[in-house]
């Protein structure tokens, strides 16, 4: 996560984007962490874990096909394959 964050963020904002990243995933994981027990409790342990993996998957096929192949080229590459899409 974090190498693909430092990777498509354009150089003019990364050293806001990073910090702004990194605290959205911090909020997001503590209230998963605050929902998880409720799930278990009111849902069941296959329905929790069923919704987390739907959540993951649709997440998997969301960057598969937005996020682009970053192996070989340069931060300056990225950055012109992103502003053209």
């Amino acid at each position: 996560m974090w190498v693909i964050f430092s990777e498509i963020f354009p150089n003019s904002v990364r050293s806001v984007a990073l910090p702004v990243a990194a605290f959205v995933q911090s909020i997001s994981s503590y209230m998963i962490q605050q929902f998880f027990p409720w799930q278990l409790e009111n849902l069941g342990a296959a329905n929790t874990f069923l919704n987390y993996g739907i959540i993951a998957f649709i997440g998997m096929l969301v960057m598969a096909k937005i996020l682009p192949e970053t192996k070989g080229k340069t931060i300056e590459d990225i950055e012109r394959d992103l502003v053209k899409a």
